[in-house]
């Protein structure tokens, strides 16, 4: 039997698509890498914003469409969650729909298949436990599910409707998946949930992230750890030092603020001031040498001023983020921002949305040719050509929505080796690379 996954949205989505091909290849499944030869099909949907439903509806027709007889189409994913009734009414080449608080019952779902339910809807809440396998991936990397759902208020937000409340892991089964992903290979560990600096405050009463970080750390082998999507009003002078002091931790956050204007962070619901936010995010460069920052913003919120955008712009001028995404607001059902009567229209969203990719490109630029000449630790991801030539990415760059470094090296290199690149070219985004094996 073979199996033919989609994994759309974020990269929690992701490990919850990993745990489901672990499940599946327990089970005895492998996996094909064209819908037409396997024998089951599974789509892991998102829906989080209007696009993200499109796009996974989209993905499930294609496969409905061209269904042979005898496959099976499953359908997972947050889109479930939040129209999972609607769609079981309207797409009949669905076998069944389940929520992701039914992805570690999958083996127990696919044994039931031919009972004729077509929807199974449960709590959200799902954690990737122990005892749910990750399947093996040719990546370097893996993303590790540290926590689910979110019990921030953001007025635009859909994800706590769909994901419900926070929920921490237990720690022992985080290690314990880290420790299996380095035995299957992985050399970047990439800790994410929607708020991956309230984790523990659910299970043990406080934050835990560092205790977290710490225990990672002692596991053997030469690993990063990369932290991505911090709340900036938790990121605490202890985490501070830990991510200063831990060599197996990047110099990297990635920290979506999501607007600077303090009457615009109200509106979103955001907690911690616009002066906090700055203080803090100068703190993190005073104190930790090399470090890269990413964020993302949103333009166009409703009531978004021409002012309030230039207050904005001014602070991304000023501030020159190293990694930086930025999108329009999307008015998504459901969240008190929809609902909001000074709603902004399409063509200004875009005209902010271009005006702020042209100055942070500028910037990229700037500090890519910075660059130029220093030696920046880099994870080796494939052989790209050649006899010498390799791609990989530096610590300051995540993989999937930052940029990469083609790495020009005498020696042969291994995929997932950490070495230090000599650059010595650049573009908008990427890097050129040279390895002396010095």
């Amino acid at each position: 039997m073979k199996y033919y996954i989609v994994s759309l949205g974020c990269t929690k989505n992701q490990a919850d698509s990993e745990v489901m091909m672990g499940i599946l290849e327990r089970k005895g499944y492998r996996q094909a890498k064209t819908p037409e030869e396997s024998d089951l099909l599974l789509v892991n949907t998102c829906g989080f914003i209007s696009a993200a439903v499109e796009e996974s509806i989209d993905e499930i027709l294609a496969l409905g469409t061209n269904k042979k007889q005898g496959q099976k189409l499953l359908v997972a994913g947050c889109l479930v969650q939040r129209e999972g009734k609607e769609l079981a009414k309207h797409i009949p080449e669905v076998d069944l729909f389940f929520t992701p608080g039914e992805i570690g019952r999958l083996e127990e779902i696919l044994d039931n298949l031919d009972k004729k339910k077509k929807l199974i809807i449960s709590e959200p809440g799902f954690i990737n436990l122990e005892h749910s396998p990750r399947a093996k991936t040719d990546d370097v990397f893996r993303y590790i599910k540290i926590a689910d759902g979110c019990d921030n208020r953001c007025t635009y937000c859909t994800i706590p409707a769909i994901r419900g409340r926070f929920i921490s892991r237990p720690m022992e089964d985080i290690v314990a998946e880290v420790k299996e992903v380095l035995r299957q290979g992985a050399r970047e560990i990439i800790l994410v949930a929607q708020d991956t600096t309230s984790y523990g405050i659910d299970l043990y009463g406080e934050y835990k992230l560092v205790e977290l970080i710490k225990n990672i750390s002692k596991l053997r082998g030469n690993f990063w750890i990369r932290l991505m999507y911090l709340y900036p009003d938790k990121i605490t002078p202890e985490l501070i030092n830990e991510i200063k002091e831990n060599p197996k931790v990047v110099k990297y956050l990635d920290i979506p603020l999501q607007h600077i204007n303090p009457e615009i962070l109200k509106k979103m619901g955001r907690r911690g001031s616009s002066e906090k936010t700055i203080t803090l995010l100068e703190t993190l460069r005073a104190e930790i040498p090399g470090l890269v920052l990413r964020t993302t913003f949103i333009v166009g919120f409703p009531g978004e001023t021409e002012e309030q955008f230039h207050y904005l712009l001014d602070f991304i001028k000023k501030f020159k983020f190293n990694r930086l995404g930025v999108f329009p607001y999307y008015r998504e059902k459901g969240t008190p921002a929809a609902k909001m009567t000074d709603q902004v229209s399409k063509k200004i969203k875009e005209q902010r949305h271009q005006k702020i990719m042209e100055i942070q490109q500028e910037i990229s630029i700037q500090l890519n040719k910075a660059l130029v000449g220093k030696k920046v630790p880099t994870i080796v991801e494939k052989k790209l050509r050649g006899e010498n030539i390799y791609l990989g990415r530096t610590y300051m760059d995540a993989p999937e929505i930052d940029g990469i470094i083609e790495i020009k090296s005498a020696k042969k290199l291994r995929k997932g080796q950490i070495i230090e690149a000599l650059i010595t070219g650049y573009d908008v985004y990427d890097l050129k690379g040279e390895y002396t094996g010095v």
